[in-house]
């Protein structure tokens, strides 16, 4: 399942810790081999390069304010994430 490959401590460094700068080369999220997302790159890039980047200049304090929930199994992501 995606949420497991993507934290597989033999490909990963830490892989249960946030870090938009990881390697994520060997992620499957986008798809891999013949089923990959053309447009992959594109959307890494505009979340990595321009909406992280916008969010956290635009709230510089920033900060978790609780326990981020996780739900799913093939497509898992945050129920929520609170934050102050």
């Amino acid at each position: 399942m995606f949420g497991s490959g993507n934290r597989d401590e033999e490909y990963f460094d830490d892989p249960n810790t946030f870090n938009p700068y990881r390697d994520t080369s060997k992620a499957i999220t986008f798809g891999a081999g013949p089923l990959f997302f053309a447009g992959a790159w594109a959307t890494k890039s505009l979340i990595v390069n321009v909406a992280l980047p916008m969010i956290f200049e635009t709230l510089p304090d920033m900060k978790l304010n609780g326990e981020v929930k996780f739900i799913g199994w093939a497509f898992r992501g945050p129920l929520s994430v609170p934050v102050i």
